[in-house]
């Protein structure tokens, strides 16, 4: 099995998945929720929120083109 390199990774996720857009401000996916899927951030950023259960919210570090979202929670069968 030859590896992927990363410019050619878009391409082969497309083997197993669908590119799909999400506009400004509209949720990802939501805390708590179980993880059936995962994101690779072709472009753009994604501003992710935690929030407390006092209500309190606290922004996380962006995350940019080129990385994934929620696999590790994926593969390992945990909440987002």
């Amino acid at each position: 099995m030859t590896p992927v390199t990363a410019p050619e990774l878009p391409r082969e996720l497309s083997r197993y998945g669908q590119e799909r857009s999400i506009r400004d401000g509209r949720a990802l996916q939501y805390q708590d929720d179980p993880c059936i899927e995962a994101f690779y951030l072709l472009e753009g950023i994604v501003r992710p929120v935690k929030f407390a259960t006092d209500g309190k919210s606290f922004d996380l570090l962006p995350v940019t083109a080129g990385a994934w979202i929620g696999l590790a929670e994926l593969l390992a069968r945990l909440t987002c």
